[in-house]
């Protein structure tokens, strides 16, 4: 029977997707064919089990099982989203309009939808390595609403987001910079509501030769 909304959270302690990942994955699968519109995936933290840094594992959900035409809201807590996860969900699943990912472990850097309205990443957004020097790049036109809560990198893109009305953007990357100058005001132009907040010691705002606006 078709699904309306479909929960996968790993409650209680020592319950950790990574260990059943299969079965995890078989659940996703059948949610997904089942129609459902609004899907969470919650795994548990952790830190809060005491695993140490070194051995932590994430959970990989399985990036093929995403592909419907009927998914519309997705919210992940705590596990793994890769590029390859983001290209297949964006493009698999085209009738996403809400996708929101808590406290996960983000390797994508690339974000590329025509249909997604509503993007919210909080508290531990992109990862980058101390080796690598990694651009984040979104390109959203129907995007109305964008929060990120932690903004891990210098120089983040912000492509055609002529629909945005509301963003917040919280930035904790030293050295944190516009790419061309001032390109992020341009980009968030349209929007009516606006908050930029950066901790840190210094912010670089390029000025081109149209200036900031």
């Amino acid at each position: 029977a078709p699904l309306d909304t479909f929960c996968l959270h790993a409650e209680g302690p020592h319950i950790l997707f990574d260990n059943i990942r299969d079965t995890a994955n078989l659940w996703i699968y059948h949610a997904l064919r089942c129609n459902v519109q609004a899907l969470s995936i919650a795994d548990h933290d952790l830190y809060e089990e005491g695993e140490t840094e070194d051995i932590l594992r994430t959970f990989h959900p399985d990036r093929y099982s995403f592909t419907s035409s009927h998914l519309k809201r997705l919210h992940l807590l705590y596990v793994c989203v890769s590029n390859c996860l983001i290209k297949h969900l964006l493009s698999g699943c085209p009738a996403l309009e809400d996708l929101e990912m808590n406290d996960c472990d983000i390797t994508a850097t690339e974000f590329s939808s025509t249909t997604l309205k509503n993007l919210s990443i909080s508290t531990v957004g992109f990862s980058v390595t101390k080796d690598e020097e990694v651009d984040i790049v979104i390109n959203m036109p129907s995007l109305v609403s964008l929060c990120i809560g932690a903004l891990l990198c210098t120089k983040p893109s912000f492509i055609n987001m002529r629909s945005l009305l509301t963003v917040s953007i919280h930035s904790e990357q030293t050295g944190f910079e516009f790419v061309n100058g001032c390109s992020i005001l341009r980009a968030f132009s349209n929007a009516r509501n606006l908050t930029l907040l950066h901790v840190g010691p210094m912010v670089c705002f390029i000025k081109s030769s149209h200036g900031c606006i």
